[in-house]
C-alpha cells in the first residue's frame, strides 16, 4: 500500500498551488531540508542525518523539535515523511507535476495522537496555518531561484 496521510486522523490538511518554476528546481528547494530555515519562517532548525532516501531520519523544530523518517523519495514527483513530537504524530506529503513548465504542488498532513484529540480545533488550525506557510514560502523560494 502506497504511503498517505491519515484522512480520518483529528486533524488534517490539503493545500496546493502553481509555483513558476520547473519540478526539478521546487524539489531542490523542497529536498534541501537543512535549508528550511530560509524559506520555512516556522522553521527554526533542521538536518538530514544521511542521504535523502527512504528511511533516513531528519531532526527540525518548528515549534516543537521532531524527529521523521522519510517514507518516499520520488524526485522530482513524490516525498513523503512521517515523524513524531510529544503527543503528535504525523505524515506529510508532497506531491509535484509538471503543468506548461510549471509546477502543480500539492502537500497534505495529519495529526493524530493524545494531544491532537485534546486540543482537536487548535491542532487543526496549526496544522493548516503551517501548510499554508510552508506552500507559499516553497513557492517564493523557488520562484526567486528559478
Amino acid at each position: 500500500m502506497p504511503f498517505d496521510i491519515n484522512r480520518s486522523a483529528p486533524a488534517v490538511a490539503e493545500h496546493g498551488a502553481v509555483v513558476d518554476a520547473p519540478p526539478e528546481r521546487v524539489w531542490f528547494v523542497l529536498t534541501e531540508i537543512d535549508a528550511w530555515p530560509q524559506w520555512q519562517k516556522s522553521v527554526s532548525r533542521a538536518h538530514l542525518d544521511g542521504a535523502l532516501e527512504p528511511g533516513a531520519t531528519f531532526r527540525w523544530k518548528a515549534g516543537l523539535s521532531m524527529v521523521s523518517t522519510l517514507r518516499v523519495v520520488e524526485p522530482p514527483h513524490r516525498v513523503a515523511w512521517e515523524g513524531r513530537a510529544r503527543g503528535v504524530y504525523a505524515r506529510h506529503v508532497w506531491t509535484l507535476e509538471r503543468t506548461d513548465g510549471r509546477t502543480l504542488v500539492e502537500t497534505a498532513e495529519s495529526f493524530e495522537g493524545t494531544l491532537v484529540r485534546a486540543l482537536r480545533p487548535l491542532m487543526q488550525r496549526v496544522l493548516q496555518k503551517g501548510l499554508d506557510d510552508a506552500l507559499s514560502g516553497l513557492k517564493a523560494a523557488a520562484e526567486a531561484s528559478a
